[in-house]
């Protein structure tokens, strides 16, 4: 707190102590004990007082309330270049920033969780996060008095949209300065695809994507087996934060070295149409087990009770076939 505000603590628990002796001399009935009650009254309402104006306790070596506080990027994609034909990473110029802004303060390293550390002892530090998160980090520097904090990142923040949301509850003023040049980076990261499809009939295939500083509006996906080209797919470039996902759907042939009924697995590729600076992310495989006729498990039961009734769907939720349960009827 301000020294206003505590001046105005101390004036409000001056009254309250006021208020507690008039209380205890002249309506409460003499006796034993009344000095150390009157106190215990006094020390719950100050109690109560400190509560309402809300004082902050000042992170160790970060400063006193009202500095500015110096966040670094601590995910993987800090250890890129800071720049086409630049040697320097983005965590190496992360750290040299640091140091002129923090003069010799404590740093909040942010990523999965956040972490303090001294600027000092950021040499012997390697970004290993994989994940770029910056609210708790904020959260963590409002807790410790901040008003004002600089985030040196390379700018692939992933919950860009909760922290514009939750900056006027902190009551922070962020500067996000960058420490590389913005790179356009399309990627795949994540396909979802049944573990087993039949020869002939539709299947789908859920590819999300995500993009950081693209310029066109729409990305395509295409979904290879081999050399052949099985699906394609458009979808809108998502925004900061955010991902965007498309169904590629296509009818899948039986695998080339078991083409009997028992079937075999068939890679799929799925990737970006077009590349960019970082090809590595545009490209992922999957395996779909692909056959003639249904595979799957037959369930018998002579006694058609609740037990088969039950049983049946969960077989077929864990292992991802299709069940089929004969009911045995008299002749």
């Amino acid at each position: 707190m301000t020294l206003l505000r505590w001046g105005m603590y101390g004036l409000a628990a001056a009254l309250a102590l006021a208020a507690v002796v008039y209380l205890y001399r002249s309506r409460e009935m003499p006796g034993r004990g009344r000095a150390l009650l009157a106190a215990l009254r006094f020390m719950a309402v100050a109690v109560l007082l400190l509560v309402l104006f809300d004082p902050t306790v000042p992170v160790p070596g970060m400063g006193a309330r009202g500095g500015t506080r110096v966040l670094l990027d601590g995910s993987l994609s800090m250890l890129l270049p800071a720049g086409p034909g630049r040697p320097q990473t983005r965590w190496q110029a992360a750290v040299a920033a640091a140091r002129e802004l923090a003069a010799g303060r404590r740093v909040f390293i942010f990523g999965e969780s956040p972490r303090a550390l001294a600027v000092d002892s950021l040499v012997a530090v390697h970004p290993d996060a994989a994940a770029s998160r910056l609210l708790p980090a904020l959260q963590a520097a409002a807790e410790g008095g901040a008003l004002r904090v600089v985030a040196l990142t390379d700018g692939e923040i992933e919950d860009s949209v909760e922290v514009a949301r939750a900056l006027p509850r902190l009551g922070l003023t962020l500067e996000v300065r960058p420490v590389a040049v913005p790179v356009a980076d399309r990627a795949l990261v994540e396909v979802a695809a049944p573990a087993w499809a039949q020869a002939g009939e539709p299947l789908e295939v859920r590819a999300t994507v995500l993009a950081t500083g693209a310029a066109e509006d729409s990305l395509v996906i295409v979904l290879r087996e081999g050399e052949v080209v099985r699906a394609r797919a458009r979808v809108a470039t998502p925004g900061p934060g955010r991902v965007a996902s498309a169904l590629l759907r296509f009818e899948p042939a039986a695998a080339e070295a078991a083409r009997d009924a028992n079937g075999g697995l068939v890679r799929y590729d799925v990737a970006l149409e077009t590349g960019d600076a970082i090809p590595d992310d545009d490209r992922r495989s999957i395996y779909v087990f692909v056959s003639e006729q249904p595979a799957g498990v037959t369930l018998v039961s002579l006694r058609p009770d609740w037990e088969p009734r039950f049983l049946q769907p969960a077989l077929e939720q864990s292992l991802g076939l299709p069940v089929r349960g004969y009911l045995r009827m008299p002749s």
